[in-house]
Order: structure tokens, then sequence, then C-alpha cells
């Protein structure tokens, strides 16, 4: 695991400019197209120190160190590029995984080494950090049957799933919806 290195210069930008998380479709592609590299001088980013991504002075996505930090007119978010963390999970290396993400946030999380976590606001699941369970448990549970159906009726592409009949998706459906 590499050891995150705030020096000076880095925190003097953070210092002048506060994160405001907004990340546009332009900004995610120059991120994951620019790596490690500062897209004003070419130059590589140490591990562990910080690329500032955010926008310059004519709103476009720029992707920088600190070294040119002083492009950036709004400051998106950190990334910390060649930092790793481990996460033991004891399944067996046969198992498929289900997860459902179009290709090119797959392709990213790949090369990025890491997970890109949306703002609650911006999730499709409207009950995402909601509140209310005990007045609201019957929606919810309806609309969780209906997303397990689906995603139950629709296995991933080389699955060998036999039984994709209505009993077989209900039964799986209701068995993911839990007690």
């Amino acid at each position: 695991m590499t050891h995150i290195d705030i020096t000076k210069d880095d925190q003097k930008v953070f210092d002048r400019l506060k994160s405001t998380g907004r990340i546009t479709h332009g900004l995610k592609k120059l991120m994951v197209n620019q790596w490690n590299i500062c897209c004003v001088c070419d130059t590589e980013i140490p591990k562990g120190r910080p690329a500032f991504a955010g926008y310059d002075a004519n709103t476009n996505p720029i992707f920088v160190g600190a070294c040119c930090a002083n492009h950036l007119i709004e400051f998106a978010t950190p990334t910390y590029w060649g930092v790793t963390h481990t996460l033991n999970v004891g399944i067996a290396d046969s198992t498929q995984i289900w997860r459902y993400m179009d290709f090119a946030k797959f392709v990213a999380m790949l090369s990025q080494k890491g997970l890109y976590l949306a703002r609650a606001d911006r999730l499709e699941d409207p009950f995402e950090g909601a509140s209310g369970l005990a007045r609201r448990e019957g929606e919810w549970d309806a609309f969780y049957l209906n997303f397990f159906r689906a995603a139950v009726a629709s296995p991933p592409f080389g699955s060998s799933v036999a039984d994709l009949s209505p009993e077989y998706i209900e039964s799986e459906a209701v068995r993911l919806l839990g007690p």
C-alpha cells in the first residue's frame, strides 16, 4: 500500500480551493486518459501525491498536479494515484459476482484501480439515503422486489443459469429481498 504524501504545495491547493464534487463526463474521461500525468505540463504525478481534477477559466476540464494547479478555477476532486487498499473477502475464486454497470465505468474502475462513488441524490435508487423505513416499508419492498426480479431475469452474458421460469425468478427475488 502506497502512503499518501501531502506536501506544502498540495496543501496550498486544498487551502485555495474547496472541492465542488462536480464531475462531468468530459472530466471523467480526462481523468481516465491522463491517469497520473499532468495535462498542462505532461509531467508524472508521483505515487501517493494528489492529482487535482477540475475546470480552467474557460470551464474546460483539466487534470493537474500541484505543479500546474494555478490553472484550476474550479476544483472538482482530488485523486491519489498508486494508493491501494486490500479487501479480503472469503469467497471462492469460481464464484460469479453480478454487478450491473456500463462498460465505460467498468473499464475506468479497472484502470483507476478504484471505485467511483456517486452523490446520493444522483443514484437511480429513489430510496438511497431515505429515512422513514417504518412508514414506507411496503413501498420500499415493492420497489426492491421489482428491481430483484429484473436483475434475476437478466443474468450476465455467458452465465449458465438454466431455469429462468417465472417461479424461479420470483423465488430468487423474494430470497434477495430477505425476511
